[in-house]
């Protein structure tokens, strides 16, 4: 069983991570979601959950892919099981939202990392 609190806390620190590489304030990433700054500061802490539209949209603003931003999760989800086992044992709306993310990822896992 995984313990979510941790994850949430180690996705926090990759945001504020690329955030930190790509010279944003918490302010400014905040007014690029549409969000208040206290919410970016409580993600970065992993006190508050990310909605999958937030995710995505924190990985185009910091121009990586939603699974740079869930980091050494997705790789420990994907070496223990396949996509595939994962999605079905979820609920049809997470399955598909998980669906999107995978697809979103591995669109764009190719890329290099870009140099700042």
């Amino acid at each position: 069983m995984l313990h979510w609190e941790s994850v949430y806390a180690a996705v926090g620190k990759r945001i504020r991570y690329y955030r930190e590489e790509c010279k944003f304030t918490q302010a400014e990433l905040a007014s690029r979601l549409s969000l208040e700054r206290t919410s970016i500061t409580n993600i970065e802490k992993g006190r508050q959950k990310i909605l999958l539209h937030t995710l995505i949209d924190l990985a185009i603003a910091l121009d990586v892919t939603p699974i740079e931003l869930l980091g050494d999760f997705a790789q420990k989800t994907n070496q223990a099981n396949s996509s595939s086992e994962i999605i079905a044992t979820q609920a049809p709306q997470r399955a598909e939202a998980l669906k999107q993310i995978l697809a979103v990822g591995s669109s764009k896992a190719g890329r290099k990392v870009r140099n700042k």
